[in-house]
């Protein structure tokens, strides 16, 4: 009895150290919840538009953001300047689609495409977002880095 009560002290307080993230009842949407009462001083960061965030490494993952919350998802083997001609919000299925939500250098959202749903949190570090991903489609999850890339053909 002893021993549980002592692990559920620390797990609270640890929650309320470092913060957590909510996952709803029906797994639609993370939901970033702040640390306590008192939120530590973060320097507020933003996505950047007119371009594209390319996944640092071999797998070709791009994301996109707008200013109206939205954020696409795809992996693709074409370059930045390909990619940013088709990837846009036009309804074609052919990528994953979600909203995103900023919290001082802290970013969450969900991208949902025809095979399944792609969970991610993260910080944004300038150019650079570092995301931690949960795959509902094959169960799998990791981190990946991106970095922004501007692109010329951005509508």
């Amino acid at each position: 009895m002893l021993n549980r009560l002592v692990h559920t002290s620390i797990i609270l307080i640890c929650s309320f150290l470092i913060g957590c993230v909510d996952h709803t009842a029906d797994n639609e949407e993370s939901t970033l919840i702040e640390a306590s009462s008192e939120p530590e001083e973060r320097p507020t960061q933003s996505v950047k538009f007119g371009g594209l965030y390319k996944q640092l490494g071999p797998q070709g993952g791009y994301l996109r953001f707008f200013e109206d919350g939205t954020v696409l998802s795809v992996t693709s083997s074409g370059n930045p300047q390909q990619v940013a001609r088709w990837l846009i919000k036009d309804g074609n299925g052919n990528y994953g689609e979600g909203k995103y939500k900023v919290s001082g250098d802290r970013i969450v959202f969900s991208t949902t495409s025809e095979v399944g749903k792609l969970i991610f949190e993260g910080s944004i570090n300038g150019q650079t977002l570092n995301l931690k991903w949960n795959s509902q489609i094959n169960e799998k999850r990791g981190t990946n880095y991106y970095e922004f890339v501007q692109t010329h053909d951005i509508q």
